[in-house]
């Protein structure tokens, strides 16, 4: 998905650059991730981690109910009738 919003987004001449600029940053961030977060996970350790990722988990939920509200038909307790 991302090579084909690199390649909309580039000129002809200049989508291999582009190309090669966007598969070795992700290749870099790989390469630095790894030893970078398996530092933080050994000094706040894995329950830590975990932790961690859960209240990030609840944060992004808490930002989506914000920014995508459940329609008030949802949540009446009416059930629906149909007409035969």
């Amino acid at each position: 998905m991302m090579i084909v919003l690199m390649s909309d987004r580039s000129a002809i001449y200049e989508r291999g650059q582009v190309y090669a600029i966007g598969i070795g940053g992700f290749d870099l961030g790989l390469a630095i991730a790894g030893p970078v977060f398996g530092s933080v996970a050994e000094s706040i350790t894995y329950r830590g981690v975990f932790s961690l990722a859960g209240i990030l988990v609840i944060v992004a939920l808490a930002n989506l109910a914000k920014i995508s509200p459940i329609p008030s038909a949802m949540l009446s307790d009416e059930k629906e009738t149909s007409m035969l």
